[in-house]
């Protein structure tokens, strides 16, 4: 992981287990912040109030649209086929370079609220998309956590066999849990595949366990592209180093992206 400012083109954007960002050509706002309702006594000196549940929202995307007639290969017919649909959104940012380990990482789990094609009268067809801030999304009430940065425990790349490596340093172990989100791209083989994440007081293999309830469970190869985001309990003891792990049974190789949000 390097240190530094950045440039837009080592940014990427995964949905649902398809990756857009050739298809992207600029992300809006991503937007955190929290609706502050103001409460108190009409006698009290000092007005007082408290903040409601995060406002966590993707930005309007703006898409260069490629059309192919294989529907199932056609950023046009996925993206305007998620209208009023859940989206697991993750935005890695690559710092000077292609995001890797560590790289911060955008996380969004809200509606796609609509899109929209657009002819231009020269140039290239263009496309918007625009999403519902997380809390408006009513698939979205299980998420027991409002904060959307996280970092990269896996770029996105295929994967053959179980995890030796180590892991990434978060500095100090926590208690306040955390949730992940594991992108997963395509497969090879028939059968299933388990992508959790794992961690450890001392960064080396023989260390690393798995993280209660951060794990995506058996996926089927049917399954597969998906997205899926699992949560710790907010109390969950998160130890200083993790990383990914897969367990692969049939599966032969698995592409996939997965990033982590420590809760705070």
């Amino acid at each position: 992981m390097a240190d530094g400012r950045t440039h837009q083109k080592y940014l990427q954007i995964y949905q649902n287990g398809y990756d857009l960002t050739g298809e992207i050509h600029r992300i809006g706002d991503l937007d955190w912040d929290y609706d502050f309702i103001e409460i108190a006594g009409l006698n009290w000196a000092i007005q007082g109030g408290y903040c409601e549940r995060g406002h966590i929202n993707t930005g309007q995307v703006n898409t260069i649209l490629r059309f192919d007639t294989t529907a199932a290969d056609s950023p046009h017919d996925w993206i305007t086929g998620m209208d009023g649909k859940s989206v697991n959104t993750m935005i890695p940012f690559g710092i000077r370079a292609s995001p890797v380990m560590g790289d911060p990482v955008w996380m969004a789990v809200h509606e796609q609220k609509s899109s929209k094609v657009t002819p231009a009268d020269s140039g290239l067809v263009v496309g918007t998309i625009n999403y519902s801030p997380s809390y408006d999304d009513a698939l979205n009430n299980a998420m027991l956590y409002d904060i959307p940065w996280g970092y990269l425990l896996h770029v996105k790349a295929a994967r053959t066999a179980a995890s030796t490596a180590t892991g990434h340093d978060n500095g100090a172990e926590t208690s306040k849990g955390g949730w992940m989100m594991a992108q997963v791209f395509a497969c090879a083989g028939t059968g299933n595949v388990t992508i959790k994440i794992q961690h450890a007081s001392t960064n080396l293999n023989a260390s690393f366990e798995d993280v209660t309830g951060l794990t995506t469970g058996a996926i089927a190869n049917t399954a597969i592209p998906g997205a899926i985001v699992k949560q710790a309990a907010i109390d969950a003891t998160i130890k200083q180093y993790t990383r990914w792990q897969i367990a692969l049974s049939g599966i032969t190789s698995v592409t996939f992206a997965l990033a982590f949000v420590r809760g705070r």
